[in-house]
């Protein structure tokens, strides 16, 4: 079978979008276009599955690696469930829950040959990935919105966070709807990049409808960043909305 990897213009990913003899889909953001079965390339080219994929007994060093270069403790790792499965996938495991529920999980590559960088649980990304202090439903005061998980994961110790998994707001407003849940006041925290800044553009302006907005530029993604510099970056954003209600 011959696959493509290529850039994808519905989620802007990279490498996402494999084209087959059939069908084209996406591994990032699951668009798909054919009948034919979503399936990942390796080797042998295994389905997908919905379910999560069995964990490896032995550790990868490759993994934690990359896991522990953007912060993700062993004590995160097990608060997360993130794990790594080495078999048919070879990739980290990322599960997203929401009220007990799974909503789905990703697959990072830890190889530098892998593409593309993302799978999702059935070809089908989740709607949001939650920071742990959102995972019951409750109500906050303030939410940070970042792009990918790992970012959610470290600022959300501080900040409640949600990850879009991607740079803007799907167009069926599924995501505003759980957003407008558990929130009226939105940090919105995305890469400095083109594609991030373009999707910031877009989430402050229907944001901007329901709810107060703070869109925070910085060099710096959540994941790459200090403990001690996130702990003052998420107090400065509680202040700024504080000082908005008075």
């Amino acid at each position: 079978m011959t696959t493509h990897h290529l850039p994808c213009k519905h989620c802007n990913s990279k490498d996402g979008l494999s084209e087959y003899v059939d069908s084209i889909h996406c591994f990032s953001c699951g668009y798909h276009k054919s009948t034919g079965k979503q399936r990942l390339r390796t080797e042998h080219s295994v389905p997908v599955p919905k379910e999560l994929p069995k964990k490896s007994t032995s550790d990868s060093t490759s993994a934690l690696i990359w896991l522990h270069t953007n912060g993700i403790t062993n004590e995160l790792q097990d608060k997360y469930n993130i794990y790594l499965s080495a078999l048919p996938f070879n990739r980290v495991i990322i599960p997203s829950t929401y009220k007990d529920e799974l909503l789905g999980w990703q697959g990072r590559a830890i190889e530098l040959d892998q593409h593309p960088k993302y799978i999702q649980g059935a070809g089908q990304k989740p709607e949001l990935f939650y920071s742990h202090s959102l995972r019951e439903g409750q109500e906050v005061d303030v939410v940070a919105i970042v792009e990918d998980a790992l970012s959610a994961i470290r600022l959300g110790e501080f900040l409640p966070t949600v990850a879009l998994l991607g740079s803007k707001l799907d167009s069926q407003g599924k995501q505003l709807a759980r957003l407008i849940e558990v929130s009226n006041n939105f940090c919105i925290w995305m890469d400095d990049d083109k594609a991030g800044q373009e999707g910031a553009a877009q989430i402050v302006q229907r944001l901007g409808m329901v709810g107060e907005v703070l869109n925070l530029r910085n060099e710096l993604e959540p994941k790459q960043m200090a403990d001690d510099d996130l702990k003052i970056a998420a107090q400065k954003i509680k202040m700024w909305f504080a000082q908005q209600e008075r």
